[in-house]
């Protein structure tokens, strides 16, 4: 009984600890046909557009949709980024999300910057993403077929954070991103709050002992 009251105490600061969530990770929530792009700004993002499995032989990683950024010809200028909410000061979270290079134009590698536009003082990577099956064929089925996953790792500097995909790359072409997470790395020092929680637990564990005495 005890253990087990204990273990209620920590899963509840767990949950504390891990509050913060990329919303609309997978790019699922707005649906669309099948085979179709572009299609509209994905809920909960700030720019990029949806794309549908199916177009050109896209076979996104997670789910039947993703989104992409733009880098050349079709959206020069397209970025995607989110507010992430529910973050602890001074903690440490990693991002996990996947890359698919388009390559419809030409063979040159695509590249995503990702970078925090608030909340952190951490400084921006940029990544390579994986060539398609389809290495400048022009158009041909092949396209958005092979993803990779990366990490990129931030301190929280604030409660909430901006976060922004980038397109950096000399290419014409756009870059596919899917399967956006995030999870606390590392604990800095606890928030009061979270400070409360954990004393009260205890206090409540020592009455009952006492009781059961």
């Amino acid at each position: 009984m005890r253990f087990g009251f204990v273990g209620l105490i920590l899963a509840v600061l767990c949950s504390v600890a891990s509050a913060a969530a990329i919303v609309n990770g997978g790019f699922e929530v707005d649906g669309g046909a099948f085979g179709s792009c572009p299609e509209t700004t994905p809920t909960g993002w700030t720019g990029g557009s949806l794309c549908s499995a199916g177009f050109y032989g896209a076979t996104p990683p997670e789910g039947s949709h993703f989104a992409i950024i733009g880098g050349g010809g079709d959206f020069p200028s397209l970025s995607l980024s989110q507010a992430i909410t529910g973050l602890t000061i001074s903690n440490s979270y990693t991002v996990t999300f996947y890359l698919g290079g388009e390559n419809w134009h030409s063979s040159t590698t695509e590249q995503v910057q990702v970078s925090m536009l608030s909340g952190s003082s951490t400084g921006s990577q940029t990544y390579s993403a994986p060539h398609s099956t389809c290495n400048g064929c022009f158009g041909s089925s092949g396209l958005w077929t092979n993803w990779t996953a990366f990490t990129y790792s931030f301190l929280a500097t604030g409660t909430s954070a901006q976060i922004r995909f980038m397109n950096v790359s000399s290419s014409a072409d756009d870059t596919g991103i899917d399967n956006v997470s995030i999870a606390a790395a590392s604990t800095g020092v606890p928030e009061p709050s979270t400070l409360a929680l954990l004393g009260a637990g205890l206090g409540s564990l020592a009455l009952f002992r006492r009781r059961r005495r």
